[in-house]
């Protein structure tokens, strides 16, 4: 959570290097990814209530970028699973070691 990562950067070769599958693995990784975002952003309001902050946040949140990210993410998904589930394990390893630099 303290600079995002994690769901994809670390679960999703630890997830590998235990026997599964780069397709399954990179959708575990998603599943954990949806707590960890909650979880921080519940928290990034909670902490910053208090402080000085622009119109449209509620702590350090702007409430209509969340919502505009949160909506893409809704339909940009399927979209990526799509994708995924149509190339090969080699290909996608690929894209996914493209990523990780």
């Amino acid at each position: 959570g303290l600079i995002g990562l994690g769901g994809g950067i670390l679960i999703t070769p630890l997830l590998i290097s235990n026997g599964f599958g780069i397709h399954r693995s990179s959708a575990v990784a998603l599943w954990c990814v949806l707590p960890t975002v909650v979880v921080a952003s519940l928290s990034a309001m909670w902490v910053g209530h208090n402080d000085v902050v622009p119109p449209g946040c509620v702590g350090f949140v702007h409430i209509k970028a969340a919502l505009i990210l949160g909506l893409a993410s809704v339909f940009a998904a399927p979209l990526g699973v799509q994708c995924a589930s149509k190339i090969s394990k080699e290909a996608l390893q690929k894209v996914f070691s493209l990523a990780l630099l």
